[in-house]
This record gives C-alpha cells, sequence and structure tokens, in this order.
C-alpha cells in the first residue's frame, strides 16, 4: 500500500489517560511530512516522515512556558487511518494512544 498522508486529518486519543483531540493539514512530499496542527488551547507546526507505512511527525507543544516534544508513531491501518502511540520527551511516563482518520472536510 503505498501511503500518502496529504490532507487534512482528525487526531483523537490519551495521554495518561487525558483526552488529545486535534485536527492537522499534512503535505507529504515523497518521504517527508510536514503540516499544522491546531485544537482550541494550540496551534503548531508538525513534521515527520512516512515510509512503508509507518507514519511519524511531532510538534514542540509549550505547557506552563516550558517547550516539550510530542511525537506521534503509528502504522497506517488503511488508506485513511493510522493507529499508533504518543511520547512527550522531557515528561517521565508521559505516553498515550491516538487513532488520527483522514477527512474530506477542511478544518
Amino acid at each position: 500500500m503505498a501511503a500518502d498522508m496529504t490532507g487534512h486529518w482528525s487526531v483523537d486519543g490519551n495521554l495518561n489517560g487525558n483526552p488529545v483531540s486535534f485536527d492537522c493539514v499534512f503535505q507529504q512530499v515523497e518521504k517527508k511530512l510536514t503540516g499544522a496542527c491546531k485544537a482550541y488551547e494550540f496551534a503548531v507546526t508538525a513534521t515527520g516522515t512516512v515510509e512503508e507505512g509507518r507514519v511519524q511527525f511531532s510538534y514542540i507543544y509549550k505547557f506552563a512556558g516550558e517547550p516539550y516534544k510530542c511525537t506521534y508513531t503509528g502504522l497506517l491501518t488503511g488508506d485513511s487511518e493510522v493507529k499508533g502511540s504518543i511520547i512527550v520527551a522531557g515528561i517521565d511516563g508521559t505516553k498515550g494512544e491516538f487513532v488520527a482518520k483522514k477527512s474530506q472536510a477542511l478544518p
């Protein structure tokens, strides 16, 4: 399956049991992934890679003035869904899971 992350994606998941929900608009050029993600409380630039169905993207999120790198790693489970894990660097033990679904709607 040829992975293509270009488009609008809705991301839902949890970090240590707390809900995470935001939208991203990604552009994929070969294996490189770039995009903009936003939710009520943040707007960030994301970068990552797509290779053989494996998707990884990350962004810097500022909390209480401190920057934390949030990394999402998953596998395409079809042409419009990615399932995987979340790790936040700099906060020990903060991890979770997510599902991203491709949408025809624009954010």
